[in-house]
């Protein structure tokens, strides 16, 4: 059995590397159509192109990435009108939840969730995109705590 070198202890896992790539998605670090080639990604996060293939399908199952035949992976295009009625219907479910069941969420859960209200009401205003994917996040990240 042989020892791991130091430098495999701090390589990404897969996950870390499809929360990252999915972060730039979603935040407009990476635009719609941005080409995502496998040896670029994976001489930056320091692995093979294996994982990177690995996280490119599983982003391409979410639909935030689509393939490109011979050509490796481009990141997909927004439909506002879709995000805008997920976001609604993501709404209307919380309330839904919030009449019907009674868990047990800790104080900050519920704080984190009640913010995100306000935030959405201050991004509506500035109409700032990026800010928009980060209230996203914020809400899913607080209603799965929850």
């Amino acid at each position: 059995m042989t020892m791991a070198s130091s430098a495999d202890w701090d390589r990404p896992s897969q996950m870390q590397i499809h929360q990252a790539l999915r972060e730039r998605i979603l935040l407009l670090d990476l635009p719609p159509g941005t080409r995502l080639r496998e040896e670029h990604l994976a001489a930056e996060f320091g692995v093979s192109r294996t994982p990177i293939r690995q996280v490119l399908d599983r982003l391409e199952f979410e639909g935030l990435v689509e393939s490109i035949e011979g050509a490796g992976a481009r990141v997909s295009a927004i439909d506002f009108k879709s995000l805008r009625d997920v976001w609604a219907v993501r709404l209307k479910i919380g309330e839904l939840v919030r009449d019907f069941v009674r868990l047990p969420a800790s104080e900050a859960a519920v704080a984190a969730v009640r913010a995100t209200r306000s935030d959405v009401a201050r991004v509506a205003e500035t109409r700032a995109v990026r800010e928009l994917g980060a209230t996203y996040n914020r809400f899913h990240e607080a209603m799965l705590s929850i």
